[in-house]
């Protein structure tokens, strides 16, 4: 009898060690699937902040094409530019789905710049000089000149802005 009783406190203390050993699992495996779901939502957000970068210049605003100026080109083409140095992406030929690459073109007339981002501040500061400022009626250049974002194009495979193009038409 007292063997049967030592067995029965045995199988009682490994079923007890199995329940603990399987809330344990469980626990770990909902921890594990917070964590990961955590990190996809955090994941998610820096997309979109990102993308916010050049979205938010392009589309319609109460029916209105939203309008931009020279200086918030240039300012998109250093945000470009900025991220491809910080994904050590500046030997890049152009954006493609493979990477995270940002390229930045502008139309102005009937010439076009294409990859502004690899352009220096040179060629920045002779943009913002001509393309500032549109004559009016009198000749002054008073008027601000204004441009459109024309395309906008993401990567499938990682959610970002590839591509984007300006144009003064």
């Amino acid at each position: 009898m007292e063997n049967a009783s030592k067995a029965l406190l045995i199988s009682a203390a490994v079923l007890l060690g199995l329940m603990i050993i399987t809330v344990a699992v469980v626990i770990f495996n909902t921890l594990s699937s917070f964590s990961q779901t955590t990190v996809a939502q955090m994941q998610e957000r820096q997309v979109a902040e990102f993308n916010n970068n050049f979205t938010k210049y392009y589309g319609q605003i109460d029916g209105q094409t939203i309008q931009v100026t020279i200086h918030d080109i240039v300012s998109v083409a250093n945000f470009a530019k900025q991220s491809n140095i910080e994904n050590e992406l500046q030997g890049e030929t152009g954006y493609n789905e493979n990477t995270n690459y940002v390229q930045v073109d502008i139309k102005i007339g009937g010439s076009t710049i294409t990859k502004l981002e690899k352009q220096d501040t040179s060629v920045y500061q002779t943009l913002i000089q001509n393309n500032s400022l549109v004559a009016d009626e009198n000749g002054k250049q008073t008027q601000t000149k204004y441009f459109v974002c024309t395309n906008l194009l993401y990567s499938t495979k990682t959610g970002r802005v590839m591509y984007v193009a300006f144009s003064d038409n």
